[in-house]
């Protein structure tokens, strides 16, 4: 069963946990976008393990509500086809 979390404030170890899901990642890097109220970074595990991640902004509008960008999904080599991106992706719609 794959378990989707949302990172927030204080969730750093998650995402060194998940390091190898990301090209370089940098403390101040992660703990500026971890505070931000309009970026979102969900982990999705498999089996407990890491297994895909996914970097999306939102973006402000004039006309009506915000939209979401998807700027980033990574799955891990070894997650592939068992559904990571699509439960990554239904999870971070508004």
């Amino acid at each position: 069963m794959i378990e989707i979390k949302r990172l927030g404030v204080g969730d750093g170890a998650e995402v060194r946990r998940a390091e190898h899901l990301f090209d370089d990642l940098r403390a101040a890097a992660i703990r500026g976008f971890l505070v931000s109220s309009t970026d979102h970074l969900l982990i999705a595990y498999l089996d407990g393990e890491p297994a895909g991640a996914l970097i999306a902004h939102e973006l402000s509008r004039l006309d009506g509500p915000p939209n979401m960008m998807l700027y980033s999904i990574d799955t891990g080599e070894a997650f592939r086809r068992r559904g990571v991106a699509r439960a990554l992706i239904e999870a971070v719609k508004p």
